[in-house]
């Protein structure tokens, strides 16, 4: 919903650059009629028409069915007038929009990509050494564990060879016992 109503807002808005901004010589009796006129249908109506584009494109990018919006909201006009000075005005404003949405979404696409670059850069630059420090982590742990087992194997080992050098030991001297009744 919110997406059609900054749509609405930008035709809102195009729609007064192309209706009320030629009229004001004609509402606003000070500005005077000839020159004036000819200023705000020739440079103003242009000028908003690329602004209000450029903004439209820095914001969304290239968009189609703006521009053809944008030519539909011109439509009524040459129906009023039937005459071909308001069909060729209507054609270059709409040549306006089509640059300023152009404009816009060239220099959103300079500009976005260069930080999505730059982040995935540092991203890149960051994954393999939390990768490596995660491996080396893994590797200590294994190690540490290894070795416990190994010191255990080992402890395990040295109580076994102390149990059987005792029960040698026992086996000599109830050996030596049992020779030594032997031979009495």
């Amino acid at each position: 919903m919110g997406k059609v109503i900054r749509f609405l807002v930008y035709l809102i808005l195009l729609a007064l650059a192309y209706y009320l901004v030629p009229f004001l010589p004609r509402l606003v009796p000070a500005l005077g009629q000839s020159k004036t006129a000819e200023f705000f249908i020739f440079i103003a109506t242009p000028v908003l028409c690329f602004a209000i584009s450029l903004i439209r494109g820095l914001f969304n990018g290239m968009d189609i069915i703006y521009i053809i919006f944008a030519c539909g909201v011109y439509v009524p006009m040459i129906m009023i007038y039937k005459s071909t000075p308001v069909f060729i005005y209507g054609i270059l404003y709409v040549l306006f929009c089509v640059f300023g949405v152009y404009v816009g979404s060239f220099a959103k696409s300079i500009r976005t990509p260069a930080v999505s670059k730059a982040e995935a850069e540092a991203a890149e630059a960051e994954e393999p050494v939390l990768t490596q420090t995660n491996e080396k982590n893994v590797q200590e742990s294994d190690l540490n564990e290894k070795e416990a087992e190994s010191e255990k194997d080992v402890t395990d080992i040295q109580n076994v060879s102390q149990k059987t050098d005792g029960i040698q030991k026992e086996e000599q001297k109830s050996d030596g016992i049992s020779e030594t009744k032997e031979e009495k």
